[in-house]
């Protein structure tokens, strides 16, 4: 059971570790291009969801109204500006107790005391 724990524990911590690197390649290309990209992506996915899935169950043959896009886009650019943060205090996070852990990973010096 302990080996289990521990290798579920292992592979925990490979996967922040692997998020953080890539996070640390996504960060490095800029906010606006993350903000952007993550807002279209949400956008255009929820629009076409709910237009498929309106013409399926309820067999409507609406067009995509711009007005329902554009609003979609800026729900989807404050659903990203939040990932980002969200993700940046993380990284933040990881950074500081990588820093902790740096300091206190450092033996002390031994005192120089010719009597001792």
């Amino acid at each position: 059971m302990r080996s289990s724990l521990k290798n579920f524990q292992a592979w925990r911590s490979r996967r922040k570790l692997r998020s953080l690197q890539q996070w640390e390649q996504i960060r490095a290309k800029g906010q606006t291009r993350f903000v952007f990209r993550t807002a279209l992506t949400y956008s255009l996915t929820l629009v076409g969801g709910t237009h498929a899935y309106e013409s399926f169950f309820y067999g409507t043959q609406d067009p995509i109204s711009l007005t329902h896009l554009i609003l979609q886009f800026f729900i989807g650019f404050l659903v990203a500006s939040s990932g980002w943060s969200n993700r940046e205090g993380k990284y933040r996070d990881a950074l500081i107790e990588a820093r902790a852990q740096g300091s206190f990973a450092v033996k002390p010096l031994p005192h120089n005391n010719p009597g001792a």
